[in-house]
């Protein structure tokens, strides 16, 4: 029994060894560098793969991670998209094109590190005019604060220093990481030849185009069993986003986005994802010009989309809700059926000593009815308003006008007196089709045209 003893302690003290010794091994290769050699490396590492890009690199640049607030135009609720390609002789060129640089496209050549500073960190080493506007102290002027905070003394709030969070060779994106503010950057490489310029101008381009520019614009992000309106889709506001059909105020949120192009594709990315699922969310959608449509980006998201509103629903409720439509005389999306009859009618009205107001005439709802509303001064400047009442439906996703009859003794004298101003009315009595005049997500612009003849063609703008 005691030389069995001794054999099993032996056996033990030989297993400890073993261990020991794998230990050692283990220790040796993890540690066979200093921290100091290890960071060196990765200076090395990351500073060759910055300047590796040489069409430069596509950032998606947001201040700060603060709370967004009610205001849509508060600078720091609005993403800028900045260009950057790294040298490898340490020099950076930049370009940005938004509210910090007066909305004009401005380019700046500084110097860029890589410093080992709790990790590698990318950093804007001396002043740059795109990435340090953002980190400036000064007091920002109210042409950038816009309806944002005015706070004294700490300007924008934005980095120049970056934690690389996730670089990886021949990587076409990677993500970087605010010091000070902990807001992620993406970033994205571009096309050896790409001018920043040309780059920034089509992103802004696309959005105008299918956004329609306007501060007012509502497509629906349908989010599988939830549906949202997205307001506000100009390039510096950030938009207003609440459930479709629901309350705009109490139900609100907002949701920053920067548009962005790669491989020939248009891109929307919020700046934090939307939950679809238990452990599944959706951030960025990828622009389908056939069907017009946004859809999400990754596996299984298409299912995700950002589409426009259905327009002649979009004008009933604007109507319902009191909203009015205008149609402006300018317009050159009027086609001559009516131009012709508002020409021959502001004619003959200067020939009654009245002139036209602002050459427009709105439509209104006025209880069960839509009023349109004109208005005429006299010769001596007396401002004095026409009133004529039809009579609509919807039926079949079409839009019917009917021509009623003048809501008052003014309007049925002027009526009288002017028949050009009869077959005005009776031209507007029509049924239409009702299409977006720009875009099928920008309905603030409103195309209807007549079932019985496509010559006949009106804008309405939404006030």
């Amino acid at each position: 029994m005691i030389k069995m003893n001794k054999i099993y302690s032996l056996s033990l003290a030989c297993l400890a060894v073993l261990s020991f010794s794998a230990c050692s091994n283990e220790e040796d290769d993890l540690f066979s560098s200093s921290a100091a050699e290890r960071l060196n490396q990765a200076k090395t590492k990351y500073s060759a793969l910055l300047a590796s890009s040489n069409g430069g690199w596509a950032m998606e640049y947001y201040a700060t991670n603060d709370s967004v607030g009610s205001s849509a135009t508060d600078y720091r609720a609005v993403g800028y998209q900045l260009c950057a390609k790294f040298s490898s002789d340490g020099s950076v060129t930049m370009g940005m094109n938004n509210r910090f640089s007066n909305d004009t496209y401005v380019s700046d050549r500084s110097l860029w590190d890589i410093i080992t500073d709790d990790g590698p960190v990318l950093s804007f080493s001396t002043y740059n005019d795109c990435i340090h506007a953002f980190c400036d102290p000064n007091d920002l002027p109210t042409s950038i604060r816009g309806g944002g905070s005015s706070v004294t003394g700490l300007g924008a709030e934005g980095d120049y220093e970056f934690v690389i969070t996730d670089l990886q060779d021949n990587a076409e994106q990677g993500t970087i990481k605010g010091k000070k503010r902990g807001t992620y950057v993406r970033m994205t490489r571009l096309p050896e030849g790409t001018d920043f310029q040309q780059y920034l101008a089509e992103c802004d381009s696309f959005r105008n185009v299918v956004f329609g520019g306007s501060r007012y614009s509502e497509p629906v992000l349908d989010l599988g069993k939830s549906s949202y309106c997205i307001q506000s889709l100009s390039k510096a506001a950030s938009p207003k986003i609440y459930p479709f059909h629901g309350d705009s105020i109490l139900c609100m949120l907002r949701r920053p986005f920067i548009v962005s192009k790669r491989d020939g594709n248009y891109y929307l990315r919020f700046k934090w994802a939307f939950e679809v699922g238990q452990d599944s969310t959706v951030q960025e959608f990828v622009y389908n010009p056939d069907k017009q449509m946004f859809t999400g980006v990754g596996d299984g998201n298409e299912i995700y989309t950002i589409h426009g509103q259905d327009p002649t629903t979009f004008f009933s409720d604007k109507v319902s809700a009191g909203s009015s439509w205008r149609y402006m005389a300018s317009d050159q999306g009027n086609s001559d059926a009516y131009s012709s009859l508002w020409t021959a009618f502001t004619s003959a009205l200067r020939s009654m000593k009245y002139s036209i107001n602002g050459n427009y005439f709105t439509l209104t709802k006025v209880d069960d009815k839509l009023r349109l509303n004109i208005n005429v001064r006299t010769n001596r400047n007396q401002q004095l308003r026409l009133y004529y009442l039809f009579n609509y439906t919807v039926d079949n996703g079409n839009v019917k006008l009917t021509y009623d009859a003048p809501e008052d003794n003014l309007s049925t004298t002027v009526l009288n007196a002017i028949p050009t101003l009869k077959n005005m009315l009776d031209a507007v009595s029509d049924t239409y089709s009702v299409t977006g005049a720009s875009s099928v997500f920008d309905l603030t612009t409103l195309r209807l045209t007549s079932t019985s003849s496509s010559e006949k063609v009106m804008n309405l703008h939404l006030l």
